[in-house]
């Protein structure tokens, strides 16, 4: 990389491929639940099928951390992609619950490996002065496919069968693949020694430590915005999660861009704050707009709060153990929206959702006391 550039052709491949990979997944979550009922299955097989794709997603970044070190980030990439055109093909051809449930493993296990070895080659891009931008602009690609995925997803459903739909959304998941095949052919960004990787990184454990409490509130939140913004007169959820997108790509490069100037401890704080007053809003919200604002606010937090909590990960690692510190920091992020969809599961069988709301603040406000007392250690010896 030349200077402090970040749009570089490696890097501007891996934003798009990044992109289509994302919307490609994001397109089909809303249309597998209704396509499971249309072969047969249940609302249990409807919930195996998401769990099954979720875990094996967080299961495969562990083993993606160790083979980043043996082929290279950008190797790993153009193979996951080939696995995603294949795992959306093959839909086309999942007749019943247990041939989809395969399918959706195939497909969990190319996002989890994708994502990871797409993180890592971006933190191998990232100038280093500019590393919590760089991972700020490139984030907003998932921002942007959650945003527009779901609903070309429900708008292409009205004007195609299935079988159509899975036609165009293989054509897409064709295109990161050729998309990637270019990428740092050279193989110039990977680790030396093929030995390095591992199952856990031990410089990334306080970014992930963060990642846990900081994200737990996402599960909570997708699980049970629909129902509870619905009680609040917000008869179109959608846009709970619009005003978030809008909040979090807003503010991505921007945040990590802060990170870089007043250091990334300075940001995770307020981010996390921010969090923590979002889910108490959240608990007494009165009407539609409030929920409306909360997305604002919660998108903001998160949009803040990822490029810092990612880049301090890459800065703890060393050049050899890059993977593994992206890999322990994003299943770090998925094993906090599991552990609160969890936690918000037991609770409403008891509570109110407002209770759930106030255990998701609870949990930002330890990430702010974790990450408040980092600071107070980095100018206790003079980093802060």
């Amino acid at each position: 990389m030349t200077g402090d550039r970040i749009f570089n052709k490696d890097f501007t491949l891996t934003f798009s491929a990044s992109f289509l990979f994302w919307s490609v997944t994001n397109l089909l979550i809303p249309l597998l639940p209704l396509y499971v009922l249309t072969i047969g299955g249940s609302d249990s097989d409807m919930g195996l099928i998401v769990a099954a794709y979720w875990s094996t997603a967080m299961l495969s970044r562990t083993v993606a951390g160790r083979c980043i070190a043996w082929l290279g980030p950008a190797r790993l990439m153009r193979i996951s992609a080939g696995v995603l055109c294949v795992s959306v093909f093959a839909y086309l051809l999942a007749a019943a619950p247990s041939s989809l449930l395969i399918v959706r493993l195939a497909h969990g296990a190319a996002m989890g490996v994708y994502s990871t070895s797409a993180s890592t080659l971006v933190g191998y891009l990232a100038p280093v002065r500019r590393r919590g931008e760089t991972i700020g602009i490139y984030s907003t690609a998932l921002s942007l496919s959650q945003a527009v995925g779901p609903a070309v997803g429900i708008a292409l459903l009205s004007y195609a069968s299935f079988a159509g739909l899975f036609v165009i959304v293989w054509l897409m998941a064709t295109i990161p693949l050729v998309l990637t095949y270019p990428v740092d052919r050279a193989g110039k960004h990977r680790p030396e020694d093929r030995r390095a990787g591992r199952f856990f990184s031990r410089g990334a454990l306080l970014p992930a430590i963060g990642a846990v409490v900081g994200f737990a509130a996402f599960g909570p939140v997708s699980s049970y915005i629909p129902v509870y913004s619905m009680e609040k007169g917000l008869a179109n959820p959608g846009l709970f999660f619009t005003a978030y997108a809008i909040g979090g790509i807003a503010v991505r490069a921007v945040g990590g861009r802060l990170s870089d100037t007043f250091g990334r401890t300075q940001i995770v704080i307020p981010a996390s704050a921010l969090i923590c007053g979002s889910m108490l809003w959240l608990s007494v919200a009165a009407g539609a707009w409030s929920i409306v604002g909360v997305g604002v606010v919660y998108g903001t937090a998160n949009g803040l709060l990822y490029p810092a909590l990612m880049a301090q990960a890459v800065d703890r690692s060393s050049w050899e153990e890059r993977g593994s510190a992206m890999a322990t920091f994003l299943c770090a992020m998925e094993l906090g929206i599991s552990v609160g969809a969890m936690l918000a599961s037991l609770i409403v069988a008891s509570f109110p959702l407002s209770v759930v709301w106030l255990m998701s603040a609870a949990i930002a406000a330890v990430g702010a006391l974790i990450y408040t007392r980092e600071w107070l250690r980095e100018k206790a010896v003079g980093v802060a």
